[in-house]
């Protein structure tokens, strides 16, 4: 009897947790053929991207997703996974945040539309200075978020190389 007690009572917690939940979970949205580039193509001995202060990055990537609602590009110092914001003497780390909107009045996409797929494709300008001071030469992360009207979310990163020394060819 005893039991049979124990079961009687362990039965509704069982059914609590072993239920199959209906709810409808989106995927999440994804980011493809992200790529940051100098305006100018610029071609250096260095290997990787490199954007040279002072000038233009193009920002492209191929963005999927159920109704996409919010992209945000997040630029700050990140050499060695080190994210500082102090700065020495001679320079400063640069960091900003972009934020681009579906359906909204002068965003991406016209009032009201939110796609599902979309090509990104920005031009951003890179600073040379920042608070008097040159900004930091080095790696950054380009880090892209990605919602969907869900609030779902995912992100890709790419480290690019800015530099200030710069001769034109």
């Amino acid at each position: 009897m005893k039991n049979n007690l124990f079961y009687i009572i362990l039965l509704p917690f069982i059914m609590l947790f072993s239920c199959n939940n209906d709810e409808d979970i989106s995927p999440k949205p994804q980011i493809s053929n992200f790529s940051v580039s100098d305006g100018h193509h610029h071609h250096g001995a260095h290997e990787g991207t490199i954007i040279i202060a002072g000038e233009e990055a193009i920002i492209d990537a191929d963005l999927e997703g159920n109704k996409l609602s919010t992209v945000k590009l997040d630029i700050h110092w990140g050499e060695g996974h080190e994210h500082s914001i102090t700065h020495d003497e001679d320079s400063i780390p640069w960091a900003t945040n972009i934020i681009w909107q579906f359906g909204v009045n002068d965003g991406l996409t016209p009032e009201g539309v939110y796609p599902n797929n979309h090509q990104l494709h920005e031009h951003i300008d890179i600073p040379s200075m920042v608070e008097g001071l040159p900004i930091k030469e080095g790696n950054y992360h380009f880090l892209l978020h990605l919602w969907d009207q869900d609030g779902n979310e995912t992100q890709s990163v790419l480290n690019v190389e800015i530099i200030s020394n710069h001769e034109h060819e």
